[in-house]
C-alpha cells in the first residue's frame, strides 16, 4: 500500500510559504529518500493578501500536483484558516496561530494552537526567518520526514553566511513546536 502525505501551508503573501514548500520537497526528495511535488497557488490568492503552497510527499512517484484532502494544515492569517479547513483530511493536523479563530473547523483534527509572531519575536528577531521557523513546527509535530532531511535541505538553500541565522530560526521551530505539541495540541 502506497503511503501519500498532503502539507498545505497559508498565509500572507509576505510569509515566504512557497520557499518554506521547496524546502519540505527538496528535503523529502532529496535527502528523505522519497517522492514529493511541491505547488504554490497563483490563482486569485496570489493577487490577494492571502497565499498557499502545497506539498505532497509519498513513497511513490506523485502523479499529480493536485491535493485533495490535507494531512497537515499550516495557517498563519484568519482567511487561510477560512479558505482551507474545508479541505483537511480527516483526523488531520491543523497548525495555527494563536490569533486564528478555529471554532469552524470540522471537529475531527488536531488542532494546535502556537503564538508564531511572539515567539518570532522573542526568539528569532528576524520576521522574514518566519518560513524556515515554520519548517521547524512541521519538524518536531509531524513525522513524515526526519529532522536531518529538512536541515539538510535548508543549508541547502541558505544564502552563504546566513547559515547560522536559519538554522537559529529551524531550532526555535523545533523548541516551540515540541512545546506546544506536547501540552497544546487537542
Amino acid at each position: 500500500m502506497s503511503y501519500k502525505y498532503c502539507i498545505r501551508l497559508s498565509g500572507s503573501s509576505n510569509h515566504g510559504l512557497k520557499q518554506a514548500a521547496r524546502i519540505l520537497a527538496e528535503a523529502a526528495a532529496i535527502y528523505g529518500d522519497k517522492y514529493a511535488l511541491e505547488s504554490a497557488s497563483f490563482g486569485p490568492e496570489a493577487r490577494s493578501n492571502i497565499a498557499r503552497a502545497d506539498v505532497i510527499i509519498s513513497d511513490v512517484p506523485v502523479d499529480s500536483p493536485r491535493v485533495q484532502a490535507v494531512d497537515f494544515l499550516l495557517v498563519l492569517t484568519q482567511e487561510a484558516f477560512e479558505r482551507h479547513i474545508a479541505d483537511l483530511a480527516p483526523g488531520g493536523v491543523v497548525v495555527a496561530d494563536i490569533d486564528v479563530e478555529t471554532a469552524g473547523s470540522p471537529g475531527e483534527e488536531r488542532i494546535c494552537k502556537i503564538p508564531f509572531f511572539e515567539v518570532i519575536d522573542r526568539y528569532v528577531d528576524n520576521y522574514s526567518m518566519i518560513n524556515i521557523f515554520v519548517l521547524g513546527i512541521f519538524a518536531s509535530i509531524s513525522d513524515v520526514l526526519e529532522e536531518k532531511s529538512i536541515r539538510l535541505a535548508i543549508m541547502a538553500r541558505a544564502p552563504k553566511l546566513s547559515e547560522e541565522n536559519y538554522l537559529s530560526a529551524f531550532d526555535a521551530g523545533i523548541k516551540t513546536g515540541s512545546q506546544y505539541a506536547a501540552g497544546d495540541c487537542g
